[in-house]
C-alpha cells in the first residue's frame, strides 16, 4: 500500500493512545473512524482531543477555524464492521491486553 492509497484511517481504541493516535491524524488531513466498545468513552475521547486543540490553538499551532476542520473529520462508532469497511488503514490502541487484542484482531480478520 502506498501513502497516496490511503484516504479514510480507522483507530480501534479511543483510550489516551487511541485518541491521540486519530488526533494525529486528524491533524495530518485524514478522515478518521474512531472506534470503542463504549460510547462514553468515545464521547471522552472527542472532549481530549478538543481540548488538545484548544490547547495547540492557544499556542499557535493551529488557528481558530482549523479546530472546527480539524473535528469534522472525525466520526466515532461503536460499530467494529461500520469503521473498518469504510478504511484504508486500521490501527489499534486496545488496552496492552494480549488475549483482547487477539480476539479484537480475530474480529476484523472475520469482517
Amino acid at each position: 500500500m502506498k501513502l497516496e492509497e490511503i484516504h479514510t484511517i480507522s483507530v480501534l481504541g479511543a483510550g489516551i493512545m487511541g485518541h491521540g493516535i486519530a488526533q494525529s491524524f486528524l491533524m495530518g488531513g485524514y478522515p478518521v473512524w474512531l472506534y470503542d466498545i463504549e460510547e462514553s468513552i468515545l464521547e471522552t475521547a472527542k472532549e481530549h482531543i478538543e481540548k488538545n486543540l484548544q490547547l495547540f490553538y492557544q499556542a499557535g499551532l493551529v488557528g481558530k477555524e482549523d479546530i472546527e476542520l480539524i473535528l469534522s473529520r472525525l466520526s466515532t462508532t461503536t460499530d467494529l464492521k461500520h469503521a473498518v469497511e469504510r478504511s484504508d488503514f486500521i490501527t489499534e490502541a486496545a488496552p496492552e491486553d494480549l488475549s483482547l487484542k487477539q480476539e479484537l484482531f480475530q474480529r476484523v480478520e472475520s469482517l
